[in-house]
């Protein structure tokens, strides 16, 4: 991917424009954006798609009326999201997060696995 990338990236520099990045930005960016939209359609319909064969009922109320399908795409998404990690954070100065300092310059790794998942909110939603 960075070999492609780095092609079409090499040819604008060499007839540069009002651009605002830098290669290392622009490589990053399309990673970025190749990568969020491939894997979140690609895992949003995969986990979808098991979610509804493991709950027969649900998928039996959706065939007849597609009306429900916008909130249960909302409701899978809140679920079992398709995306597991954020991209690494980087602190910038120290922080206390549920009693634990973070020392400033330290990469934090986010998980949204668990995200969603309080059950004083979401009272009766059904957990893996």
């Amino acid at each position: 991917m960075l070999a492609y990338l780095a092609e079409p990236i090499a040819a604008k520099r060499s007839r540069p424009g009002r651009d605002l990045l830098s290669p290392a930005e622009l490589i990053g960016m399309c990673v970025l954006l190749l990568i969020a939209g491939h894997e979140t359609t690609v895992n949003l319909i995969g986990n979808d798609m098991r979610a509804l064969f493991a709950h027969p009922a649900q998928l039996a109320d959706l065939r007849p009326d597609f009306d429900l399908l916008e909130g249960a795409i909302e409701e899978m998404l809140r679920h079992d999201g398709p995306v597991e990690n954020c991209t690494d954070r980087l602190a910038l100065e120290d922080v206390e997060m549920g009693g634990v300092t973070i020392p400033a310059g330290s990469t934090v790794l986010i998980t949204m696995a668990g995200a969603d998942r309080d059950p004083e909110r979401f009272v009766g939603v059904p957990r893996r």
